[in-house]
């Protein structure tokens, strides 16, 4: 079962993920370097629900993600 921590986004957007949009996750323990290299994002397209299976079957190797804002 994958984990999917929506802190960042929630204090950002003041709800919960929802609906049909562009979705950026990165594992939840990533250590941020000074800029942001554009592969450590998993981006995906689609309801929400959608991109988390999406990220989820493209990396199995992460069992927890951080929902970016």
């Amino acid at each position: 079962m994958r984990e999917f921590v929506t802190t960042e986004y929630q204090f950002s957007h003041g709800r919960k993920p929802r609906g049909y949009g562009h979705w950026a996750f990165v594992p939840a323990d990533y250590v941020w370097p000074k800029e942001i290299p554009h592969d450590a994002i998993a981006w995906a397209h689609g309801t929400y629900t959608d991109a988390k299976k999406e990220v989820a079957r493209k990396y199995p190797e992460v069992s927890r993600w951080s929902v970016l804002p």
